[in-house]
């Protein structure tokens, strides 16, 4: 549930330090492991739309 919700979150755009927060990590490095998966859905979206 704690990694749908951060993911979940970041891709809809929440601000990373309010996902840390509600996480109770005390570093953003600990959060930005959720970043992840938005990155990719991103790159491969641009990709598959042809742009880069």
């Amino acid at each position: 549930m704690r990694h749908a919700h951060a993911s979940h979150s970041l891709d809809r755009g929440a601000p990373i330090h309010l996902v840390q927060q509600t996480l109770g990590h005390e570093s953003v490095a600990t959060t930005s492991r959720y970043l992840h998966a938005h990155a990719q859905t991103t790159a491969t979206a641009c990709i598959c739309q042809g742009k880069r």
